[in-house]
């Protein structure tokens, strides 16, 4: 256990060091090969990481609100992940979590257990196992199934319906 919190211990410094400008993290080659395929990406899928992006940003600015990440990769996976994506500014790490090897629900409770049952979620994924996590803890669930749901994510986010 001693060996697993030095190992957080060094993960999470990396993370605040980088986590708002990840790309230093890459060699200069790797950080353009990066960015020239993320722009093919963007035009291949409609944009699909900027409206993501921007959906995390509009709940990151609000007062009282947080982005949390219950993912079932591993935890380092998952954080690579962001990096790559850009993604780890939306994200503190201690609101990232990995549910490989307890499940969904138990990350939820979890979650629940730390910010309490009085606040607000709003359980976002494409999968069946957080639509039934949601649903057992009475969360609303929004699926993301297509790029329409998206959109239609960031449009009830842009006008504070959510």
């Amino acid at each position: 256990m001693r060996k697993l919190g030095y190992r957080y211990r060094q993960i999470k410094e990396l993370y605040e060091m980088y986590k708002t400008n990840p790309h230093q993290l890459f060699n200069p080659e790797m950080a353009t090969n990066l960015q020239n395929l993320r722009a093919e990406v963007e035009q291949l899928t409609e944009n699909w990481m900027s409206v993501a992006h921007e959906c995390l940003r509009l709940v990151s600015t609000r007062p009282n609100c947080v982005n949390v990440l219950v993912s079932n990769s591993q935890l380092i996976h998952t954080i690579s992940k962001l990096f790559v994506h850009r993604l780890s500014g939306f994200f503190e790490i201690k609101n990232v979590y990995s549910a490989a090897k307890i499940g969904k629900e138990s990350c939820m409770e979890r979650v629940i257990s730390r910010f309490g049952k009085h606040t607000t979620y709003v359980s976002i994924g494409d999968g069946r196992d957080e639509e039934s996590a949601s649903k057992q803890h009475q969360i609303p669930f929004w699926p993301i199934a297509c790029h329409s749901d998206l959109l239609a994510l960031h449009q009830t986010i842009q006008k504070e319906f959510m």
